[in-house]
């Protein structure tokens, strides 16, 4: 991507930094009213929202447009994981929540196992354009499985139960950020440094990130 923007390469950071920051922002005003809305509608609109935001992206050639949609993707995607994991909740017998739970989050590790090398695949052997094509399918596809399998959740003006923004529920989130700290901040330039400054080649990166997802699985 760096070559068709005529940026450096490690202006990758600014590209995830813009996605973070939508994501951070939408977070927070989803707290205050995330449990008045359709949550099922919400998931429906967030993912068309997302699928067209990530394929605007590959009709643009203007670096300040490209952090512009980046940032949109984060407020639209920054909420999809808190409401899917809230209908989870909601849906699910209470005996079975720490089951479904840590089913969900486990698949997570998928991500760095198979998602991140799989992506970079395709961007070494068929260019950026592809795999976010294939991001934006996969939106597309995940539509008909919302509106068929997930259940109506009714809207509820009940604010009786909301969670309060004391410090025990600021220091939750800190917990969860710091978590989310270091990926953020080393993922980004992983790239240009195992290119620029060890010279790996392009091809070599997917195996090295799938190496890595593992490694970080068997630690756990």
């Amino acid at each position: 991507m760096a070559a068709d923007f005529a940026v450096p390469v490690t202006f990758s950071g600014y590209v995830s930094g813009m996605y973070t920051s939508g994501a951070v922002l939408s977070g927070i005003i989803a707290f205050y009213w995330i449990d008045r809305c359709n949550k099922k509608h919400f998931l429906i609109a967030n993912m068309v929202l997302l699928a067209m935001a990530t394929l605007l992206t590959t009709f643009t050639t203007s670096f300040p447009l490209l952090l512009t949609l980046r940032f949109f993707a984060g407020l639209v995607g920054g909420t999809t994981m808190a409401v899917g994991i809230t209908i989870l909740i909601n849906h699910t017998p209470a005996d079975l929540r720490g089951k479904m739970l840590a089913t969900v989050i486990a698949s997570f590790s998928m991500v760095s196992i198979v998602g991140m090398p799989a992506v970079l695949f395709l961007c070494t052997h068929y260019g950026w354009h592809v795999a976010l094509w294939l991001i934006c399918t996969l939106c597309w596809l995940a539509l008909p499985l919302i509106v068929s399998i997930i259940p109506q959740d009714p809207v509820t003006f009940d604010t009786s139960h909301a969670l309060p923004l004391d410090v025990d529920t600021l220091l939750f989130a800190s917990g969860n950020a710091l978590v989310q700290f270091s990926p953020m901040l080393i993922i980004p330039v992983l790239a240009p440094l195992m290119t620029q400054l060890l010279g790996a080649s392009q091809g070599l990166l997917p195996w090295l990130f799938f190496g890595g997802g593992l490694a970080g699985v068997s630690v756990y």
